[in-house]
């Protein structure tokens, strides 16, 4: 049995910057299907939720824009494309019929309507956070990183503020409702969450490598967890956070120790146990990964292309494989 994905990564409009990929489910085997060009740095994507369209930003310093697709077998057709009014978007999501786009640098989100042909319509709303906090090199201003949907509200995580900021979702765009206060100087990145603990979100941040459980009911950070190795004193930049398909193991990587580390989610709290740390098999920076069932798939930005991890299903632990693909600077993976 096989599944097929899509990487994103940083590439010049001439190269293929979109990869279509399968993994084979007993050996864990990649193999690269097709790719799709004519787009700079496509360093995120998202799949509509009937799989007919994909959407990807192009991380762009100066002048980032959005891009539509319809899903064609193995190709993408391009549809149309949009600015995003902010430089370096390098997150977006698709909920209902709006797109809502993080523009890291520019510390904002630009929230669109789709059309009924999957098409991108016109800007709906711009969204500019403003602030910042204690560290001096990296949080002198809003950087706006992810957004995320959870009961029927929009969570916003901005690394340069950390704060989650809530919106509700109108016929007229987004309406803050409410800000949560993560630790001073953590950094937040990106945000997950399980059905099971409708009042938790888990938010993984990028300068301590901590994660945060969040109680979106009472706004409270109920638990810190360190998703590094005790005594571990490098640079480094936590990056992705994966649930296990039966929601007993959440996983986290970090750029820098290059590394995935997985841990137990307790079934009644939802808090988190560190099982293990492994570091990916020959891969740097992991920016992204994407789980599959005993197989953990790897986008490492700096190199290494796609490498794999062995996942034991029952215990949640790592072990690295041999298995490899060689792509150009991958940096997100989504399942399709």
């Amino acid at each position: 049995m096989k599944n097929t994905f899509y990487v994103g990564s940083y590439a010049e409009t001439t190269m293929n910057g979109i990869h279509f990929c399968e993994i084979d489910l007993e050996t864990g085997e990649l193999k690269l299907i097709g790719g799709t060009s004519e787009i700079l740095n496509p360093s995120y994507t998202c799949i509509s939720e009937d799989k007919k369209y994909l959407y990807a930003v192009s991380e762009d310093r100066e002048a980032g824009e959005v891009f539509a697709y319809e899903i064609a077998g193995n190709e993408l057709k391009y549809i149309n494309k949009m600015p995003t009014s902010g430089n370096c978007p390098c997150h977006l999501m698709r909920y209902q019929d709006l797109l809502i786009v993080s523009n890291y640098m520019g510390g904002s989100a630009s929230v669109y309507r789709i059309g009924e042909k999957g098409e991108i319509k016109e800007l709906l709303q711009h969204i500019q956070h403003e602030g910042s906090s204690i560290n001096p090199e990296r949080q002198t201003q809003a950087y706006m990183h992810c957004a995320y949907a959870k009961n029927g509200m929009i969570y916003m995580a901005d690394l340069g503020c950390d704060t989650i900021t809530e919106y509700s979702v109108g016929e007229n765009g987004l309406t803050e409702t409410a800000v949560i206060a993560a630790p001073a100087g953590v950094g937040p990145r990106h945000i997950l969450s399980l059905d099971k603990f409708s009042d938790l979100i888990y938010v993984i941040c990028e300068i301590t490598a901590d994660i945060l459980v969040v109680n979106i009911k009472t706004k409270i950070v109920e638990q810190i967890i360190s998703s590094l190795p005790h005594g571990f004193s490098g640079a480094n930049n936590a990056a992705a956070l994966r649930f296990s398909d039966c929601g007993k193991f959440l996983y986290a990587s970090n750029r820098g120790h290059d590394s995935v580390t997985a841990f137990a989610v307790d079934d009644e709290t939802g808090h988190l146990t560190k099982i293990c740390t492994e570091n990916v098999s020959g891969g740097v920076c992991p920016r992204d990964f994407e789980i599959f069932g005993e197989w953990i798939v790897c986008a490492n930005q700096d190199f290494g292309g796609l490498t794999v991890l062995k996942r034991d299903p029952n215990h949640g632990t790592l072990t690295q494989c041999e298995q490899k693909l060689d792509l150009h600077r991958p940096v997100s993976i989504i399942k399709f």
